[in-house]
C-alpha cells in the first residue's frame, strides 16, 4: 500500500539548512516505495534570518510545499499545533521532523513499516546522538523520568522525528512546551506507540534553540501534565491528600519546616491549578491572526 504523507518541519534562523532539508526530502520520497504523494508544511516561526524568503524560492519551483509563517515568535509547540490544524484532508500519514538536517529524511519508509505493524504513533530513537555529554545524559534522566511518572517504556520521548496516523492529531493540544509531551497524551487517548531506531547528524549549521532553562521548564510541564491527566481521570484528589498527609507528618515534627513548605505547596498548587485552567481553555484558533500561510 502507498501513502500520501504530510511532513511538518519545524524551523526557525535554519537558512543554510532550508535548501538542504528539502532535497534530501524529494530525494527520498522519490524513491520510496511507500509514499504516493507529499505535502511539505515549513512552520517558519519568525525567523530572523533569510529562512523565510528561501522557503518561498522553493514554493515557486514545487506546489506541494506550504510555508506556514508568524509574524511574532511563538515557539515549536504552537507551531506544531497549527501545522496539524492545517493538514490536508487527503494525507494519510504525518511526518513531524526539524530543520536542523539532525533528522535524515531516508528513514520514512522505516517509520511507514513500523507505522503498517498496526500502531498509531512511531516516535525515533536517536541510540547514538551526536550531541555533548551533557545532553546526552540530561536526555537519559528525563526519559526515565517520564517513564516512571507517565508509566511507559520509550528511550527518547522528545524525538523531534515521528510520524502518525491522520486521526491521531484530533485529540492532540499542545502550546508553551508540550511538545515534549506528544507521546504522553497520545497514550493517555488510548492510541498504541511504536518505536524505532533513527540516524542522528551532528549539527553543522545554525545553533540550538534550547538553552540550559530547559531543564527547569521540562520539569515543571512533567508535573503539569501529570496533574492535568489526573484531573481527566477524576484522580487529582489522590495527590491532594498525599501532600496533605505529609504536611500533617512534617506538623508534628518541625512547625518551622511545616510553614514553609506549606508556603511552597500552595504556590506549586496555584501554578498547577492555572495550568490546567489554561490547557482547558487552550484554543489554536486565538492564534489565526499570528500567522499567513503560502
Amino acid at each position: 500500500m502507498k501513502y500520501k504523507i504530510g511532513v511538518i518541519i519545524s524551523c526557525y534562523n535554519e537558512e543554510k539548512n532550508i535548501p538542504k532539508i528539502y532535497e534530501k526530502l524529494i530525494d527520498s520520497i522519490k524513491t520510496s516505495k511507500k509514499i504516493k504523494d507529499y505535502i511539505i508544511y515549513f512552520i517558519e516561526d519568525n525567523s530572523k534570518d533569510k529562512t523565510k524568503a528561501n522557503i518561498k524560492k522553493i514554493i515557486k519551483n514545487d506546489k506541494k510545499v506550504k510555508l506556514i509563517s508568524f509574524s511574532k515568535r511563538m515557539g515549536k509547540s504552537i507551531g506544531l499545533q497549527v501545522g496539524f490544524n492545517n493538514i490536508d484532508k487527503s494525507i494519510d500519514l504525518v511526518f513531524m521532523m526539524d530543520a536542523d538536517l539532525q533528522d535524515d529524511p531516508k528513514e520514512i519508509d522505516k517509520f511507514i513499516k513500523k507505522i503498517e505493524e498496526g500502531y498509531d504513533l512511531v516516535s525515533g530513537y536517536k541510540k547514538n546522538r551526536k550531541d555533548s555529554i551533557e545532553k546526552k545524559t540530561a536526555s537519559k534522566v528525563y526519559n526515565k523520568f517520564v517513564n516512571l511518572v507517565f508509566r511507559m517504556d520509550l528511550h527518547d520521548h522528545n524525538c523531534g522525528f515521528k510520524c502518525f496516523r491522520k486521526e491521531v492529531l484530533k485529540d492532540l493540544k499542545i502550546y508553551d512546551n508540550l511538545h515534549r509531551y506528544i507521546t504522553v497524551f497520545v497514550k493517555e487517548k488510548g492510541y498504541s506507540i511504536g518505536e524505532i531506531e533513527v540516524a542522528h547528524h551532528k549539527r553543522i549549521h545554525g545553533k540550538s534553540k534550547y538553552g540550559i532553562t530547559r531543564y527547569f521548564i521540562g520539569f515543571k510541564d512533567m508535573v503539569g501534565v501529570k496533574y492535568i491527566l489526573l484531573h481527566q481521570k477524576k484522580l487529582s484528589f489522590i495527590l491532594d491528600i498525599m501532600i496533605i498527609a505529609i504536611m500533617a507528618l512534617l506538623l508534628l515534627i518541625n512547625k518551622i519546616l511545616f510553614m514553609v513548605l506549606i508556603c511552597i505547596y500552595l504556590i506549586i498548587y496555584l501554578i498547577l491549578l492555572y495550568n490546567l485552567k489554561k490547557y482547558q481553555k487552550f484554543d489554536i484558533n486565538t492564534y489565526k491572526d499570528y500567522y499567513k500561510i503560502y
